[in-house]
């Protein structure tokens, strides 16, 4: 695979289109196998009903296709909003929004071939569920983990231990956090298996918001759920509509990773998301924060884009290889767009110390992808995938450029990556 270098510590591999297909995708998660890292799962809403999926054995090289959970497969037929992670057993866990209500959890032990149904973790409508794995309470055990937005807007989250692999126990009761109210959050778990929650407060117009988290210190342990902390203020509400997402709109985009590897920062926790100054300016960034005590405080923002335009910047995914600590970042950007602030391109950066010092920013994709352009009203959906193991990172998104090869229709959103290695 030829690659272009950027820079003396990382190099870009080409767009590869994932999905190639006559109908659009958005909200992509991708995730990699710890167990074989040859092995890589992406999942993403469809157009056409039900959910895109696809599974690669060759460290994203090729894809093999299909479309799960619409209806004429054994899984509950699914509305949206779909999350993935592979865990330390090799278990690939997938949670979506089902066609009428509730929230569904199922299980892969091939890698994202076949799925059976673990859970339906509420009958009640919810949004934007979100899924993470990562280590137990219990030395040698693992745990999976699912937050969402239930229909009143209170913050739940469902858990369940992972003894090895397909030997998943019970989901605990859905519980909400006390005091947590809001939508659009994200989900990690620490090192002894603590669980950090997070989320904004406004989820109705284009004002400002509140971020927030809550923290269980013992994860599947009898202590629960702290109180609420504050992590910042955002000029960019639940529904902030700007040139390059003028119908579907943008969110805060609150994400969070949490270093469970054996670098010097281990156990710090890390939170992305977006902001925008002066509100009601378009003028979009995105900006990270990170916590050496389990999220109680937060260090001061630090910008992420080093463009020196007023154009947007939106959807921000974060993600931490746990074998080095390293964290990287990726987004849509206008910052290429001129004037009119709609065209974007897929930008990426990382820190390698933590945090202190952030990379000069990478150019992912090929081409420019405009929603506009797209016909559709969900445009790029809601967010974006990452996913970064053993010294390289996959962007996962949204795109309709001329650049991307192999897209059948024109102005049909696909999902499409590129390998970003750092050397």
């Amino acid at each position: 695979m030829e690659r272009r270098t950027l820079f003396s510590s990382a190099s870009v591999g080409p767009d590869i289109n994932i999905s190639r297909s006559s109908h659009s995708e958005a909200e992509g998660a991708i995730t990699i196998d710890p167990t074989n890292p040859s092995r890589m799962f992406v999942l993403a809403n469809d157009a056409s009903g039900g959910l895109f999926s696809s599974y690669s054995t060759d460290r994203g090289k090729t894809w093999h296709n299909k479309i799960i959970a619409d209806g004429r497969t054994s899984l509950p037929q699914a509305c949206c909003d779909p999350s993935a992670s592979f865990d330390q057993f090799g278990n690939l866990f997938i949670s979506y929004v089902g066609d009428v209500s509730g929230v569904f959890v199922c299980l892969s032990m091939d890698g994202g071939k076949d799925f059976k149904l673990l859970k339906k973790i509420t009958n009640n409508d919810a949004d934007q569920p979100t899924l993470a794995t990562g280590p137990g309470t219990k030395a040698g055990t693992g745990s999976v983990w699912i937050t969402y937005s239930d229909d009143n807007q209170d913050i739940t989250v469902s858990g369940a231990t992972v003894s090895g692999k397909n030997s998943i126990g019970s989901f605990s009761s859905p519980k909400t956090i006390s005091g947590a109210v809001g939508n659009f959050g994200d989900i990690a778990i620490g090192p002894a298996g603590q669980v950090i929650v997070g989320w904004q407060d406004n989820t109705s117009d284009q004002h400002a918001t509140n971020l927030f988290d809550s923290v269980d210190p013992d994860g599947l342990g009898p202590k629960g759920f702290g109180k609420p902390i504050k992590i910042a203020r955002s000029n960019v509400g639940g529904f902030d509509r700007i040139p390059a997402q003028n119908m579907r709109s943008i969110d805060a985009e609150l994400g969070f990773a949490w270093d469970r590897s054996s670098s010097r920062h281990r156990g710090r926790i890390y939170a992305v998301y977006t902001d925008e100054t002066p509100d009601e300016s378009n003028n979009t960034d995105i900006y990270l924060r990170y916590s050496d005590n389990s999220g109680a405080s937060w260090s001061s923002a630090k910008k992420v884009n080093d463009d020196n335009t007023t154009n947007s910047q939106f959807l921000p995914r974060i993600a931490i290889d746990q074998t080095t600590g390293n964290i990287a970042m990726s987004w849509y950007d206008a910052r290429n767009a001129g004037s009119k602030n709609q065209d974007v391109e897929v930008y990426a950066a990382y820190s390698t110390d933590g945090g202190l010092t952030i990379s000069k920013n990478i150019k992912v994709s090929d081409g420019k992808s405009n929603a506009i352009r797209a016909g559709t009203d969900f445009q790029f959906g809601d967010y974006t995938g990452l996913a970064f193991y053993k010294g390289s990172f996959f962007p996962l998104w949204a795109d309709n450029s001329t650049s991307l090869g192999r897209n059948p229709r024109a102005n049909v959103m696909d999902m499409a990556t590129a390998e970003v290695v750092l050397t």
